[in-house]
C-alpha cells in the first residue's frame, strides 16, 4: 500500500488531535456534563447544497428536527446522539450533536443539549456562567480570552473565545439558552493558527433555532 505525504498525515494528526481535545461541557444545576468524548460512533446526516457561489460553494445545509435548528457547514457533518442517565450524571438530559471538518482541518460543531422538566433554567444568565466556567476546566491549558453576555436572536447568550497553547488551538464559539424549553446550543469553531473570521461569521449567522 502506497505510503500518504507527510504532510497530509499530519494535518489528519491535527484534525484528530482537536477533536479529541475540544471536551465540551454543559453545566445545569451545578452539574457538569460531558457532551462529547473524542470521535465516539457518527453517523452522517442528510444535507443539502447551499448554491451559493464562491468560497462557500462547497458548503452544505443541515436542518435538525429533534434539536430544532438549522445551521450550514463547510462539509457534510456527522451526527452523534444519546440520552444520559441520570444514575450517571444526575442529571435526565438527551444531546445531539453534529460535527464537520473544513479542507484546513478546522472543526465546526452544534451541540444541543434537552433537559428534564425538573431541572431549573430559571436564571439562564447562571446556567450560560457555568457553562463557560465548565469549558475553561474541562481540558488542562484552556485560557479565557473574552466574553460577553449578549443575546441570540430573542435567547440570552454569552459569546467566548477559549485558547490552549499547549495544545495549539483556538475555540470561538456562542453558549445559547432556551429556558422555556430546557433547551440549551452551543456552536464552536475551532482551529489552529490563526483561523477564518469570515468562516466562522458564516457559520454563525446561518444558524437559526426552530
Amino acid at each position: 500500500m502506497p505510503q500518504q505525504p507527510a504532510q497530509q498525515l499530519a494535518k489528519k494528526s491535527n484534525v484528530k488531535k482537536i477533536v479529541i481535545a475540544i471536551v465540551i461541557f454543559w453545566v445545569v444545576a451545578g452539574v457538569v456534563l460531558v457532551a462529547i468524548k473524542g470521535f465516539g460512533k457518527r453517523n452522517y446526516v442528510d444535507y443539502t447544497p447551499i448554491g451559493d457561489s464562491g468560497p462557500y460553494a462547497s458548503w452544505v445545509e443541515y436542518s435538525s428536527v429533534p434539536a430544532g435548528f438549522s445551521a450550514i457547514f463547510p462539509a457534510k457533518p456527522s451526527e452523534v446522539k444519546d440520552k444520559m442517565d441520570p444514575k450517571n450524571t444526575e442529571v435526565d438530559y438527551d444531546y445531539y450533536s453534529y460535527t464537520a471538518v473544513d479542507k484546513e482541518g478546522s472543526v465546526f460543531i452544534v451541540n444541543h443539549s434537552k433537559y428534564a422538566a425538573s431541572v431549573n433554567m430559571s436564571k439562564p444568565e447562571n446556567n450560560l456562567q457555568n457553562g463557560l466556567n465548565a469549558m475553561i476546566e474541562s481540558t488542562p491549558g484552556n485560557e479565557l480570552i473574552s466574553s460577553e453576555n449578549s443575546t441570540f436572536g430573542d435567547h440570552k447568550a454569552t459569546e467566548f473565545v477559549l485558547a490552549n497553547s499547549g495544545i495549539g488551538i483556538t475555540m470561538k464559539g456562542w453558549l445559547i439558552a432556551v429556558p422555556e424549553k430546557k433547551e440549551m446550543y452551543q456552536l464552536l469553531y475551532a482551529h489552529k493558527g490563526s483561523g477564518s473570521e469570515a468562516d466562522f461569521g458564516k457559520f454563525v449567522d446561518s444558524f437559526k433555532i426552530k
